[in-house]
């Protein structure tokens, strides 16, 4: 922006193309030099200055790129239906994720308590360490 766009269009109304696919379909160039950007702005000066009507009050508020085409624009199609999809699959990570953090607990305490389990199953006298 502001070189990208200048006004917005209609929806299916334009091709946009990246730099590089530009140049492969029309072999020109996608950037401009300084030089090129002044003398397509001194044009359309002349443009409009000659076509200027002083009986037209939009005259000179670029009215021309503007139409009184009116088009509602949704976010989504289906909001709901891709939200719930989202959300179950949220889910199903949440349920993934507490599942394991729950296992791993599980593993470090037996990790942890296998030696006293194993001296008390001997018979032995499990020691504990108090401060």
């Amino acid at each position: 922006y502001p070189r990208e766009c200048p006004y917005p269009h209609l929806s299916g109304t334009t091709q946009p193309r990246r730099p590089d696919d530009y140049e492969l379909q029309t072999e020109q160039e996608s950037t401009a030099s300084e030089e090129e950007m002044m003398r397509h702005m001194e044009e359309a000066r002349a443009h409009r200055s000659k076509d200027s009507d002083d009986n037209n009050p939009e005259d000179g508020l670029c009215s021309s790129m503007w139409t009184m085409q009116e088009e509602l624009v949704l976010p989504e199609a289906h909001p709901r239906a891709k939200r719930l999809k989202a959300s179950a699959l949220r889910s199903a990570f949440r349920i993934v994720a507490i599942v394991g953090a729950t296992g791993s607990l599980l593993l470090a305490l037996q990790t942890v308590l296998r030696p006293a389990l194993m001296a008390q199953k001997a018979g032995d006298e499990v020691r504990c360490h108090s401060v």
